[in-house]
């Protein structure tokens, strides 16, 4: 074989259905067999881990059929846990407040935002996109 040749990589995307996480290890599931099981460790998530609810659909990147990576959708849906009332006098946030979401993740939203209500989330930026549903 000569020598400037390489073997292709075999890098594959196929959907993943996010299960649970579970000290520190992350399972997921092809959503057509639910059988067929593969997991990730929390620090090859990074940031993706703030947004991963079960039940998310994620594209995932399999190199040689090593799960190396995952691609959240890019807006998401979460439950506000955790919200102080907003105060108007508090000019210092101008209009924003942090609020906690149900995977645990804190994030900026503005101040109408209350607890129970859902709000929809750029995964790729971790900002505060609207509110999509009032509780």
């Amino acid at each position: 074989q000569p020598s400037g040749q390489f073997k292709e990589a075999n890098i594959e995307k196929r959907p993943l259905l996010f299960l649970y996480q579970h000290r520190g290890e992350y399972f997921f599931a092809d959503p057509r067999d639910k059988s067929k099981r593969s997991s990730l460790k929390e620090d090859a998530l990074g940031d993706n881990k703030k947004w991963l609810k079960p039940n998310t659909e994620v594209i995932a990147l399999f190199f040689d059929k090593d799960f190396l990576n995952l691609t959240l959708p890019v807006k998401m849906d979460f439950k506000v846990i955790e919200a102080a009332p907003g105060t108007q006098g508090d000019r210092s946030s101008a209009g924003n407040k942090t609020v906690t979401i149900e995977t645990g993740a804190v994030i900026q939203v503005p101040l109408f935002i209350n607890q129970g209500d859902m709000v929809r989330i750029n995964t790729q930026t971790g900002e505060y996109a609207e509110r999509s549903e009032k509780a």
